[in-house]
């Protein structure tokens, strides 16, 4: 039902949100910026209020609006229960956020006019099955009341104004039938709508806070200061002018360790001169000198040069002072988990500790290793713009590389200089028009050609990934690249004439059903949920008609994985063939279906096969149509040299380009091409890393073959009696030479 202007609020978890609110749990209430104490007289008023409200949502039924009982709440009551932060509102299975466009673009494609003519549009986000379960638009009436005294001032003149000018240009997100989501998790929900918006659709927002400051009213002091020149450094006062200026908490840490970082070198040199004013420079003693070195050489790396420096400005007493002049700062910096002051510790130990915390702090904000505990020091960036980018994104952006979205490069033009190949044009369609940049040959060209993931469709439990065979960008960019020479490599070898036959499916799978993994720790002999090494490699249920394969990787898979789940990845590698338990193709199989397939081949019985996969498991299946394109038989020539021979500014990186004795279907074929790519256009002197001589080594094979026999020695193995005399002949012959050395390092002999 709709209630409220345009939320959503389910009547039965509304009755359970009012029936859980218990107004002894609280002490004091902010409003509009105030904070008030919850006293026995505001108290008493509440709980009649509460008695009420709550009587009458009890009372209401399916067709009932609970904004007729509305008007026996007071702003206190709606900042008490309804109210969770400075941005966002909870009742019930309904969950609210204020919003802002981060941009002019986004703000124009959601709000039309201007002034008091505001037109708001809205976006709708569904789920597979097509429910709305979000919206973004017009903030609610209910939002409104809740946060009404952050928007206005009202004066006793009985004068009103708007404390944000064009407050309507502030939007809300709605989630629906959150009701068993926390607090967290709504924020987080929050955020991956945002980033799927801005990913799919070009639309930023950010999350908008109220700010409680605006309300202040009065009279500025007026203060008297008397300037000293400091003498401060240019380049260090600009980060720390920087850091006062931003308002996004990372950036700011980060302005402010600039300053600190600044003077790194200095303090290693000062630490160095000081080392050195204890040898005698007249009558060196070389161990001594020695001894200098060395341990300058070990406040070379970043942490202990930070050490160094706090070291050299840190005045203990000062910082204890500082720390114990406010209880927060004692509960922040002392009684925090991660990084804990001890400040009944002597100073070099004081020092040590705030190192390790700033440089944590430093690095889970510059880094983002997430697969590293000791770096998740602030796991939240809800406050700011989500974006795609990766550190690496904006590292290099803050070196001069532009990344173009909405762009598809459709061809490269190039001209023929006698033998030798310039590309002169790039041939783009940029959000939907043609476009044309001239190249020089000082502008060098990096192709990836061909795709494995081109064409990617998905389904879900209840759905097939749809059959497709569209080429995409990449393989017809390489098609046109190739019409203008044979150099270019021949793509319709790999993307034409794919056999029906194939390995065209494949489908992830989280399982929450505890019970699976019994049949999966009877197969692989190891426990899923151990966070160990479960099927090594694949596993392949040989009786299958699909030959279906599936493999367990160390859990959890996903960073933001949940301990009792399992991801399973699940492929098929014959695609036009019915299963054995789901008489259909794979290609055809909903993630139910497929599931229910790889149930039955791992030995659960069939009475619990679909309540498993339907309930158990969450499938989603994946056709990939270019995915064997690798393996397609090919000859010399068909894929395109690194540097095609002659070419001047253009080169082909990625497992489509050829490169010597290297294996495709691999990042390390990736990596390897681009760097021969770089260094050749570049004129780099640097080496291309060696592909692994596992063909050729005799140390690999022999080893491999100690691996396939489950470590067992050659003469563990059962075989014929002529065999068994020869490999003693064998032995004798061997002994004391180089291939005695070969088998007993492989532990074969």
């Amino acid at each position: 039902m709709s209630i409220c202007s345009h939320t959503k609020i389910n009547i039965d978890s509304l009755k359970r949100w009012v029936n859980s609110l218990d107004i002894n749990k609280i002490r004091n209430v902010n409003v509009g910026g105030h904070d008030y104490e919850i006293k026995n007289e505001m108290k008493k008023m509440l709980e009649i209020q509460l008695e009420e409200f709550s009587n009458s949502i009890n009372k209401m039924k399916e067709d009932d609006n609970w904004e007729n009982y509305d008007t026996m709440l007071n702003q206190i009551f709606y900042n008490i229960f309804f109210r969770i932060d400075n941005s966002s509102i909870r009742v019930g299975d309904f969950y609210e956020c204020f919003i802002e466009a981060s941009n002019l673009k986004t703000q124009k494609k959601i709000i039309k006019g201007f002034g008091h003519y505001l037109e708001i549009g809205n976006i709708d986000i569904s789920d597979s099955s097509g429910n709305i379960i979000a919206s973004i638009g017009e903030k609610s009436d209910l939002i409104w009341r809740v946060f009404y005294d952050y928007f206005i001032n009202n004066y006793q003149n009985g004068n009103m104004e708007h404390v944000y000018s064009n407050h309507e240009k502030i939007l809300s997100i709605q989630l629906f039938d959150v009701e068993n989501l926390s607090v967290d998790e709504l924020k987080i929900c929050v955020n991956e709508i945002l980033l799927y918006i801005s990913m799919n659709y070009e639309m930023d927002f950010k999350v908008f806070e109220v700010n409680s400051f605006i309300k202040s009213i009065g009279n500025a002091p007026t203060l008297n200061v008397e300037y000293t020149p400091t003498g401060f450094e240019e380049i260090p006062m600009f980060y720390l002018s920087n850091a006062n200026i931003v308002n996004d908490e990372r950036f700011k840490f980060l302005s402010y360790y600039q300053v600190i970082e600044y003077f790194f070198v200095r303090a290693q040199n000062n630490f160095f001169l000081n080392e050195l004013k204890n040898i005698n420079l007249n009558k060196v003693n070389h161990n001594e000198l020695r001894k200098a070195l060395r341990n300058y050489k070990n406040k070379s790396n970043e942490k202990d040069a930070l050490k160094l420096v706090l070291e050299w400005a840190i005045d203990i007493p000062n910082l204890k002072a500082w720390i114990n002049s406010k209880s927060e700062y004692i509960n922040t910096y002392c009684s925090s988990t991660e990084y804990k002051i001890d400040l009944s510790k002597s100073e070099d130990k004081i020092i040590t500790k705030l190192a390790e915390r700033i440089y944590g702090y430093r690095c889970s904000i510059a880094h983002a290793k997430g697969d590293i505990e000791e770096y998740i020091a602030i796991p939240s960036i809800s406050k700011e713009k989500i974006t795609a980018e990766l550190p690496l994104v904006k590292y290099l952006e803050s070196h001069g590389v532009t990344f173009e979205y909405n762009t598809v490069v459709k061809d490269i033009k190039v001209e023929k200089q006698g033998k030798d190949l310039v590309a002169k044009h790039l041939i783009l369609e940029v959000n939907g028009e043609p476009v044309v940049r001239e190249l020089t040959e000082d502008d060098l060209v990096f192709v990836t050609n061909g795709s494995i993931t081109a064409s990617t469709t998905y389904g879900n439990n209840d759905t097939s990934a749809p059959v497709s065979k569209e080429l995409g960008g990449a393989w017809q960019l390489w098609k046109n690249l190739a019409k203008q020479d044979e150099r270019f490599g021949r793509p319709e070898v790999f993307c034409e004439n794919l056999p029906d036959q194939s390995w065209f499916v494949s489908a992830t799978t989280t399982v929450t059903d505890k019970r699976i993994a019994e049949y999966i720790e009877k197969i692989c002999k190891r426990d899923p949920y151990a966070g160990k090494v479960v099927t090594g490699g694949i596993v392949t249920a040989r009786d299958s008609n699909w030959m279906l394969s599936f493999t367990l990787n160390r859990q959890p898979h996903f960073k933001s994985q949940s301990k009792d789940e399992l991801v399973v990845w699940i492929y098929g590698l014959y695609s036009n063939i019915s299963g054995n338990y789901i008489k259909k193709p794979i290609e055809a199989c909903t993630g139910i279906e497929i599931a229910e397939e790889w149930l039955y081949h791992i030995g659960v019985p069939e009475q619990f096969i679909h309540e498993f996969a339907s309930k158990g498991c969450s499938t989603v299946p994946c056709y990939m149509p270019y995915i064997t394109s690798y393996f397609m038989p090919r000859h010399d020539g068909d894929r395109p040299l690194v540097i095609p021979e002659g070419s001047k500014n253009l080169a082909f990186i990625g497992n489509f380009s050829e490169t010597p004795r290297d294996t495709v279907f691999t990042t390390e074929y990736s990596v390897r091409t681009a760097m021969e790519a770089v260094y050749t256009l570049l004129d780099v002197d640097r080496g291309v890393p060696e592909v692994f001589a596992s063909a050729y080594d005799l140390r690999v094979l022999t080893k491999s073959t100690n691996r396939l026999m489950d470590g067992k020695k050659l003469a563990d193995v059962k075989v014929p009696f002529l065999v068994k005399l020869f490999e003693k002949r064998a032995a004798k012959k061997i002994k004391g030479t180089m291939i005695e050395e070969l088998l007993k390092d492989a532990n074969l002999i």
